[in-house]
């Protein structure tokens, strides 16, 4: 096993935290092993700031603990072509389209220790929309009612490959199935109102 250099392990820790793409993940593994090999971070600390896929290969923009930001290129076989430091256009680009990522990720739902199920609310402003991520193992049982505060919502779930596990379906009827993919289910919760209304989120899984 690896031993990392206490310079880059937070950056390590951060990065593995994260959700990739199955075909980014390699990419951001060798580029922070590239970084590593580099002994450019002289500080603790570090983060992966935003990636940008194509079929070509994959940038990873990197942030160490010396506040430096890194771009890197590599392939899906987690080689790396190059890597070096950004320049001050390029890394403002990268935490802007970071940003934008970020006011649009799933919520996550969690479950208290000891316990299979978790109750939410939440706000939602006219036409506006919510998503969720819950984690699941293919085969389990998943139980969720959605109740608007006042007006008419719609939901709809998606598998964690992105195939529809149910389509746009009213909050007045509650769903229960068994899920067929194990990863990170998508729950899309939209307000079909013309005016903001509360909600509330009840999950279980059996």
């Amino acid at each position: 096993m690896k031993t990392l250099p206490l310079a880059l392990m937070a950056l390590c820790l951060g990065h593995a935290a994260r959700a990739e793409d199955p075909l980014v993940q390699p990419v951001i593994d060798g580029c922070i092993d590239s970084l590593i090999a580099s002994g450019a971070a002289t500080q603790p600390g570090g983060e992966v700031i935003d990636t940008m896929y194509s079929e070509a290969g994959t940038m990873v923009f990197l942030k160490d603990g010396d506040g430096r930001i890194w771009q890197c290129f590599g392939y899906r076989d987690g080689t790396v072509e190059s890597l070096e430091l950004a320049d001050a256009d390029a890394a403002e680009g990268a935490f802007a389209r970071a940003a934008e990522k970020a006011a649009f990720a799933p919520e996550r739902i969690s479950f208290a220790p000891g316990t299979s199920g978790a109750t939410l609310s939440g706000a939602l402003e006219p036409g506006g929309a919510k998503q969720f991520a819950l984690g699941a193992r293919a085969g389990q049982v998943l139980d969720l009612r959605l109740d608007p505060k006042g007006g008419k919502m719609y939901y709809i779930l998606r598998n964690p490959d992105g195939s529809i596990l149910l389509a746009g379906t009213d909050a007045a009827v509650p769903f229960k199935g068994q899920l067929p993919q194990s990863g990170d289910i998508n729950l899309e919760v939209v307000n079909s109102q013309s005016t903001a209304q509360d909600f509330e989120l009840v999950v279980k899984i059996e």
